[in-house]
């Protein structure tokens, strides 16, 4: 597979200009050393938000390898025109790249088929959460199985498909420009709107309401007994807290170990209100010691 340098990820190669990979070093030691359920991840894929930028995803990146040293680390990206006006084909069609990724970090030794790897899945506002549901959908056409995670990890989503957060979305995006803003903003409702009117007279699905059923459909994500973590809090602007607490408690009916971590940040913004606590909660996850179901404040 063809890599590029990724200079905006320090370590990361560019499979394409949708997905970033960062392989561990590897050394005698640990390229022997047996898979155990209670190290960590093989494979760590962070769907990042809507016209995320490098410099904040480096906060995630660079962590995890502190964390977890053996890790691959998958960055998968979402643009505009995937949630705006790309098909869903084409969209899993870009992702197809990072399947022998994934195959690999799911049966790292061919020698050894019974051991197996895990997977931790990281997803970041609706965009990044649409993303990594579209590969979910992708693993499924090609295999007939679910995308198997070891735990998974949603921070900031999922909102619901009203005009006004869906507007909001989009515009925290924009540059800041006075003079571009105005005129972007304009566009935004513009197209928003044209969409909105489309699904209503095509019923169609909105990609949010989609994107909020996926995530709970065991056909498609198969989730570990290490189980999921909601980070989100009332200080986010673009998804309501309630909107997220709602899918919570449909998550939880379903079963499994639902933690949820309240914060006072603003949108994906929960880690850098409070690191040491966010960083903390995902450990815990993994390590399944945060008793199956928690709720507390960050």
């Amino acid at each position: 597979m063809a890599t590029t340098p990724d200079n905006g990820l320090s370590g990361f190669t560019s499979v394409t200009p949708s997905i970033s990979l960062y392989k561990p070093p590897t050394t005698p030691h640990l390229a022997s050393a047996p898979i155990s359920m209670s190290e960590g991840p093989t494979l760590i894929i962070i769907s990042s938000w809507f016209k995320a930028v490098p410099k904040h995803v480096s906060k995630f990146t660079s962590t995890y390898p502190n964390l977890y040293p053996q890790a691959t680390i998958l960055v998968l990206w979402t643009s505009t025109p995937d949630v705006v006006y790309r098909s869903y084909n084409t969209q899993q069609t870009n992702l197809r790249p990072a399947l022998p990724i994934i195959e690999q970090a799911i049966h790292p030794r061919q020698t050894e088929p019974q051991l197996k790897g895990e997977i931790l899945l990281h997803v970041f506002s609706n965009s990044g959460a649409h993303t990594a549901c579209q590969l979910a959908h992708l693993y499924k056409s090609q295999t007939n199985n679910p995308l198997p995670i070891g735990a998974l990890l949603i921070d900031s989503a999922p909102a619901n498909s009203s005009f006004k957060g869906i507007t909001s979305g989009f515009i925290a995006g924009l540059t800041t420009s006075p003079f571009y803003k105005p005129f972007a903003t304009l566009l935004v409702y513009y197209l928003v709107g044209s969409i909105t009117i489309k699904e209503k007279l095509t019923g169609e699905t909105h990609w949010i309401d989609q994107m909020r059923g996926d995530l709970n459909d065991r056909e498609l994500f198969e989730v570990g007994e290490r189980g999921r973590c909601y980070f989100y809090g009332r200080g986010d602007g673009i998804v309501d807290w309630r909107d997220v607490e709602r899918h919570v408690e449909e998550a939880r009916r379903l079963g499994g170990r639902v933690r949820t971590e309240v914060g006072s940040g603003g949108h994906v913004g929960h880690m850098n209100a409070d690191r040491e606590r966010y960083w903390r909660a995902v450990r815990e996850v993994w390590d399944r010691k945060d008793g199956g179901m928690v709720k507390s404040k960050l």
